[in-house]
């Protein structure tokens, strides 16, 4: 199974992947790129969910984007990561190659499904099965997220949080004695 990690470079203002089946190649991809990306793996999602039994398209990827997230992985490894930008040698030089995404084609079938990313000079692809799309969708979501670009309207099946309500309630709190704008008085030492 392939290991993919983003990451983000507030420098560059790009968002950065990595993938364990590339031999040393990053990909760098822009904030439009990664809006037509996230809209065409969702519309294809959606699109190759389509049931013969009349079930809705769009349900039915968001209950596949569901168990894919909350289900373990088989192989016991995450398959995704999120990372810094720190693959430099001891002597400060870098051992990966960037390479900018112009565009990116999408397929997914019953089983399958595909990531193949454009560059200037190749193409560089990924192979998944339907959970692993999902689960690589959601990960370049949370990156994406973290980078505060403001994406386009994505399905609420894929921006929905997967954390318990009870972690999620502590994470949007502001921390006890620090300030906010509705108090003018300084934080507690």
């Amino acid at each position: 199974m392939a290991t993919t990690t983003f990451g983000y470079n507030p420098v560059e203002d790009r968002m950065w992947m990595a993938c364990s089946m590339w031999r040393h190649e990053r990909l760098w991809i822009t904030r439009r790129c990664a809006q037509e990306v996230m809209q065409a793996v969702c519309r294809v999602l959606e699109q190759s969910a389509a049931d013969a039994l009349g079930v809705d398209a769009p349900a039915r990827a968001a209950a596949e984007h569901d168990a894919a997230i909350n289900r373990p992985s088989v192989t016991g490894l995450m398959s995704m990561q999120t990372g810094r930008d720190d693959s430099v040698q001891a002597a400060g030089i870098s051992t990966m190659q960037y390479v900018l995404c112009t565009s990116v084609k999408v397929s997914a079938g019953a089983d399958e499904a595909g990531l193949s990313f454009q560059t200037p000079a190749s193409e560089l692809t990924i192979a998944f099965d339907r959970e692993g799309l999902h689960r690589w969708l959601h990960g370049m979501y949370m990156v994406l997220q973290h980078a505060s670009w403001n994406l386009p309207a994505l399905p609420e099946w894929v921006t929905r949080s997967y954390l318990p309500p009870a972690l999620r309630a502590i994470l949007t709190q502001p921390a006890p004695g620090t300030w906010s704008e509705e108090t003018d008085e300084d934080p507690a030492p």
